[in-house]
């Protein structure tokens, strides 16, 4: 397998937008990826999209449903087809026009988030800590939904969802597209002055009785680049909830068992720690868009390794790590995508 470039990215604003149709959204990602690529439509050689909402086709009948890792399972499929050396030019896109919050996944993960509290001795103040530092991102991003700081008090005193997850603890759904264009290493080279690498891109199915897919995924991309967790310069990970990003610090490598509240009392995962992890305020401030999440991640993350990401910039960030999660599958996600991008 060879590496493959993530060559342009685009996406366009989260949010609502009644006025506007799915083709109006999608064309807007799709056209500042080409035009960031400096890539004319006839040279793109394929494309992988995700499926509009309620076509599930062969995911419903094999009962695994990728979700809100539909995205990330477009830029896996386009990566991969780059990466064998069957295409030298693929398009990814995701975009979702009727996104809407799902009670029962925001119950799911205030349980996960109650079991881990109770294990750890972590307390609301900690996930308040997280949507705080999300909320201080994503008013640096303009395309983000949410856009006004909180302070940790003004989460905890939001209206509770779902115990004990307030409201500025969940991420709303939203509308919106992002697409990236992925290359071959020559054609990379030929258009880009420092390209930003794929060193590697792992799916990975959920498992009953399991509750390891983040973890098995995320080692075997890790093990791909010839990384580990402490070479990562900055993280995009799925959080749907507060209590989502605190769990995947654990699940990621970032710490040890149970120490994932120690990275928030000490600041390590926001703007000017040692690993920031979501610069883009997150679900939790970008919004939760099911087919568009993860190559939203991956247009951040390539404007970080770019060094382009204006106020929220992430000081020489050369790793990045981007992680989604979909489905359900017991306690579980029912699939994960880890990808690893390179400067």
């Amino acid at each position: 397998m060879r590496e493959a470039v993530v060559l342009g990215v685009g996406m366009t604003r989260f949010g609502r937008f009644a006025k506007r149709s799915l083709r109006a959204l999608g064309r807007e990602a799709i056209d500042a990826a080409l035009a960031d690529a400096g890539v004319a439509p006839r040279e793109l050689q394929v494309a992988f999209g995700t499926p509009s909402v309620g076509s599930l086709g062969g995911p419903a009948i094999l009962d695994v449903q990728n979700a809100t890792v539909s995205a990330a399972t477009a830029f896996h499929l386009a990566w991969l087809a780059v990466a064998s050396g069957e295409y030298e030019c693929v398009l990814a896109f995701g975009v979702d026009k009727l996104g809407d919050a799902r009670a029962d996944e925001t119950d799911h993960h205030a349980r996960a988030a109650r079991a881990y509290m109770a294990r750890h001795g972590v307390t609301p103040r900690h996930l308040a800590s997280i949507a705080a530092k999300n909320t201080a991102h994503g008013a640096l991003n303009p395309l983000a939904q949410r856009r006004t700081p909180l302070s940790v008090d003004e989460v905890l005193g939001d209206a509770i969802v779902s115990a004990p997850l307030t409201r500025a603890m969940c991420s709303p759904a939203v509308e919106g597209a992002a697409a990236a264009v992925i290359v071959s290493p020559e054609l990379g080279r030929r258009r880009a002055s420092a390209p930003v690498r794929v060193t590697a891109s792992v799916l990975r199915s959920g498992a009953p009785e399991r509750t390891d897919v983040t973890a098995r995924a995320a080692n075997a991309a890790y093990e791909r680049a010839a990384i580990g967790p402490a070479d990562v310069d900055v993280y995009e990970v799925h959080d749907p909830t507060a209590s989502a990003e605190l769990i995947a610090y654990e699940e990621l490598g970032l710490c040890g068992e149970g120490r994932a509240a120690l990275l928030v009392d000490e600041g390590v995962t926001a703007l000017g720690g040692r690993q920031p992890v979501n610069p883009s305020g997150g679900l939790v401030c970008r919004g939760q868009n099911a087919r568009a999440t993860g190559l939203a991640q991956i247009a951040e993350l390539t404007w970080q390794l770019r060094g382009v990401a204006s106020a929220r910039q992430v000081p020489r960030a050369k790793v990045a790590v981007a992680q989604s999660i979909g489905g359900r599958l017991d306690d579980d996600a029912a699939a994960c995508c880890v990808t690893v991008l390179c400067r």
